[in-house]
């Protein structure tokens, strides 16, 4: 599947959004702590926070200390909240 509207839907009602991804095996999605709002059991869950300056850094430009990383074990589906 190449990248276009079958991919991504970006799904809006009234001030919420969200980003429905369709995912093939293998993909790899690194997102935000908190953003993930649903998703098929076809992925892996980890939890990374890198060295203390990545952290560090991306404390102080706003973002979540720890990254959230979703791998697709087989094809699937996973909604972020989109900002």
């Amino acid at each position: 599947m190449s990248l276009n509207e079958e991919k991504f839907e970006l799904l809006c009602q009234g001030d919420s959004r969200l980003l429905k991804i369709n995912a093939i095996r293998g993909e790899l999605f690194r997102v935000e702590a908190g953003s993930m709002v649903a998703m098929t059991p076809t992925f892996e869950h980890k939890v990374k926070a890198g060295s203390i300056g990545k952290m560090f850094g991306r404390v102080m430009s706003g973002e979540s200390a720890l990254l959230q990383e979703y791998r697709a074990t087989s094809d699937g589906e996973i909604l972020l909240r989109w900002n």
